[in-house]
């Protein structure tokens, strides 16, 4: 999972963002986005995501990727679930 936010934000409340998570630049058409982060489960990036929307960053959501490409989050979400319940089933 990451996090894209449009870099017509305010740099001093994504600032903290870049300095301390991995990041990339996206365009699509016209506008420039950031994706930050790469993190492992919803529970994560979601966190990250409230404390920004909180900070007043706007033009944001929450994106999810499979070798390179982007995938709805419903599908990642699954695919999260599927391998809990593996772990679970190894684990017992």
């Amino acid at each position: 999972y990451s996090i894209t936010v449009s870099i017509q934000n305010d740099s001093i409340k994504l600032n903290k963002y870049t300095n301390e998570m991995v990041y990339t630049l996206k365009e699509t058409g016209n506008i420039t986005y950031l994706q930050i982060g790469k993190f492992l489960t919803f529970t994560d990036v979601h966190t990250i995501y409230d404390e920004m929307v909180k900070k007043g960053v706007t033009d944001i959501s929450i994106t999810a990727s499979e070798f390179g490409r982007e995938i709805p989050v419903s599908s990642a979400l699954g695919k999260e679930q599927e391998y809990l319940q593996q772990l679970l089933a190894v684990n017992e």
